[in-house]
């Protein structure tokens, strides 16, 4: 049986695979995909078990909260800000315009800028 990209029928994955694997779960968890797919997901697409696969998972998580950690607060919301801009953008030209003034609301959020003050 020959090993796809993530190493279906690999009996036991190397550093390499291991990364490629957790790589893809970080891709998953960006797709909002819930934690229960994405075991399913591993154990069927690469045939590992559930416990394996959950390792996967918390290697992944790990690595996301390393990435945000070593990133200023400052960078992280100038960065949120530059892809709300261009979601509500995208809304505003395809007529969907609620989802334009959720990601306005959303930049408003994050700059502090939100409510009335009575």
């Amino acid at each position: 049986m020959s090993a796809d990209t993530y190493g279906k029928g690999v009996k036991k994955a190397n550093k390499e695979l291991s990364a490629r694997r957790v790589d893809k779960i970080i891709e998953l968890i960006s797709l909002c995909k819930p934690t229960g797919e994405i075991v399913r997901v591993c154990s069927s697409e690469w045939g590992v078990s559930t416990r394996q696969a959950e390792t996967y998972l918390q290697k992944a998580r790990g690595v996301i909260r390393e990435r945000f950690d070593q990133m200023d607060r400052k960078d992280w919301v100038a960065s949120a800000l530059e892809k709300l801009e261009k979601v509500a953008t995208m809304s505003i030209e395809s007529r969907q315009h609620s989802n334009a003034i959720g990601a306005l609301g959303l930049s408003a959020k994050l700059l502090q800028i939100t409510g009335r003050e009575n």
